[in-house]
């Protein structure tokens, strides 16, 4: 597996130009980095990333591009990023239920 980011080095606020490459049809690489680096970055930041992906209908895109049946290794990294931010949405809703408790 490649190098993960590290939270000093990264800065993302917004996920905008990361997920315009998942809409490059013509060049799966630039789909492969996108995929690649939301992947990194929801696993190793959940709590940071996750939300974001979502809020910026990173999710939505995420299906649309595995309903257009990419390259095996794009789309496993697509479903392990809505894997991610599922699970992690799931477990934050398991919080807050038990802090209403």
């Amino acid at each position: 597996m490649g190098p993960q980011f590290k939270e000093k080095s990264s800065t993302t606020r917004s996920f905008e130009p990361i997920l315009r490459l998942l809409q490059v049809k013509h060049t799966p690489e630039c789909q492969h980095w996108a995929v690649w680096a939301l992947a990194n970055l929801t696993g190793v930041h959940p709590k940071k990333y996750c939300p974001l992906v979502e809020q910026e209908g990173g999710l939505k895109m995420l299906e649309e591009l595995l309903n257009s049946s990419p390259p095996h290794t794009i789309g496993r990294l697509a479903n392990k990023v809505i894997s991610q931010c599922v699970n992690f949405k799931a477990k934050k809703n398991i919080e807050l239920e038990g802090e209403e408790n």
